[in-house]
């Protein structure tokens, strides 16, 4: 079950062990795992920017980072956040005061990454689902870099702050 790990002190990479057939029981020990323990490092801020998001846990880490008084900010494809099949995790968000931002109706906002504390980045070619973590063939690593946290902090406040999604 889960994903395969490897990586040193200044970066962990993580890989999707899918099974056929799939069974929701042995959804365990996944991308998900990670990323959530990843989110519940923060202590000031986390920005996600992300095309799909239907994992409780990492819904709930977004929740719990606001709760312990981090800023959380999300963004999203516009397509996504108007869907109601894809944007329930969103909207969840939204109720407890995180605001969430879709952007780019003439193309797919298709990046999935998340900052936290800008010390620390998340990215890879996972979206954060079920049928990614589980089903479907996905990568996520999650790098210590302020360096790095900030140029994605940048690309992130452009769809953020300024409405400014990439063609």
């Amino acid at each position: 079950t889960g994903g395969g790990a490897s990586g040193g002190g200044w970066y962990q990479l993580y890989f999707t062990v899918p099974k056929y057939p799939d069974k929701p029981e042995e959804h365990k020990g996944g991308l998900d795992e990670k990323l959530t323990a990843f989110i519940n490092t923060a202590q000031k801020s986390v920005d996600m920017a992300i095309y799909q998001l239907d994992l409780p846990n990492v819904t709930q880490a977004l929740l719990d980072a606001k709760k312990r008084g981090a800023t959380v900010r999300v963004v999203t494809d516009i397509d996504t956040y108007q869907d109601p099949k894809e944007n329930p995790s969103f909207k969840q968000l939204e109720k407890a005061g995180i605001k969430v931002v879709g952007g780019n109706p003439n193309a797919i906002m298709h990046d999935k990454f998340v900052v936290v504390d800008s010390a620390a980045v998340w990215m890879g070619s996972w979206n954060f689902t079920t049928n990614d973590a589980y089903r479907y063939n996905n990568n996520g690593i999650a790098i210590q870099s302020p360096e790095l946290a900030k140029n994605y902090t940048v690309t992130f406040e452009k769809m953020f702050k300024d409405g400014l999604f990439g063609p």
